[in-house]
């Protein structure tokens, strides 16, 4: 998802397709939707470039979607949920911001011009609204139910956990000093993620980019681990898995043995 850029991300794969630079194959998701009031820097004098398109109802969704597909989109990526806090119960909260409307014309309209659509929810009615519409993965699920793993598997949609991502020093002192210290973000995922892997979700390996150096999302290999998957079964959620989710398994992240006339047959990655 580009945030800030535009539709830079459709213009530095289109480069590198035909060539002009190496990298790696990619799907783009342009900007993400987001509802009026999340996401918005500057003041109503001033108007910024902004991280994400702001939409507000079904009709806006829809165009939206439109015009992203027409710059070059992939898929279509919207926020179900935005900011969190913590209760002075310890209740976590979550804010929901479109409605079930809007996220089912999201996700319509993306599907009807076959398209991926994809979420961020850290849960409760933001991701009911997700699961509901059928889209096809949702990102972070901090609070995952039993019944909402149900739905998930029998829509076969994808969870992306980006359990390192909330273990960062960001949000472990924002939440000390919000809390006092009682409660913190990253303390909740381990028990949707242990969840979702014990019934079987499709997980495809993701990290949510964040405020840490590029290089070192291999660290989401170990929270994967930590929840119950073997170290093979945690490798394929970033090769078999993410390639099947993407609609490319017929194309990449196959293993073959290399037929050999040197001295020593070889296993490859493709």
């Amino acid at each position: 998802m580009s945030h800030g850029g535009g539709y830079a991300d459709v213009d530095i794969k289109k480069a590198i397709n035909r060539g002009f630079f190496q990298g790696p194959r990619m799907q783009v998701s342009t900007m993400g939707l987001v509802a009026t009031g999340k996401g918005i820097l500057g003041s109503p004098e001033v108007s910024l470039p902004r991280n994400y398109q702001t939409v507000d109802g079904p009709c806006a969704a829809r165009q939206a979607v439109r015009e992203q597909i027409h710059y070059g989109a992939d898929w279509i990526k919207f926020h179900s949920t935005a900011d969190y806090e913590f209760e002075s119960s310890g209740e976590f909260w979550h804010d929901r911001t479109f409605t079930k409307e809007e996220v089912d014309a999201i996700v319509d309209e993306a599907h009807r011009h076959k398209k991926k659509a994809a979420c961020h929810a850290f849960g409760g009615g933001g991701l009911r609204n997700c699961i509901g519409a059928g889209l096809d993965i949702f990102e972070h699920a901090i609070e995952l139910s039993d019944a909402e793993i149900e739905q998930v598997k029998k829509k076969g949609i994808y969870l992306g956990l980006t359990a390192y991502h909330y273990s960062l020093s960001e949000y472990a002192l924002r939440d000390a000093k919000a809390t006092g210290g009682k409660h913190n973000l990253a303390a909740l995922p381990e028990k949707s993620g242990r969840l979702a892997v014990a019934r079987g979700v499709k997980i495809s390996f993701g990290y949510g980019v964040g405020p840490f150096p590029y290089g070192v999302q291999g660290q989401e290999f170990t929270y994967l681990v930590k929840y119950g998957m073997s170290p093979a079964q945690a490798i394929q959620t970033a090769t078999t898995v993410a390639a099947e989710m993407m609609g490319w398994q017929d194309r990449i992240d196959s293993m073959k043995k290399e037929s050999s006339r040197t001295s020593s047959p070889s296993q490859g990655i493709h």
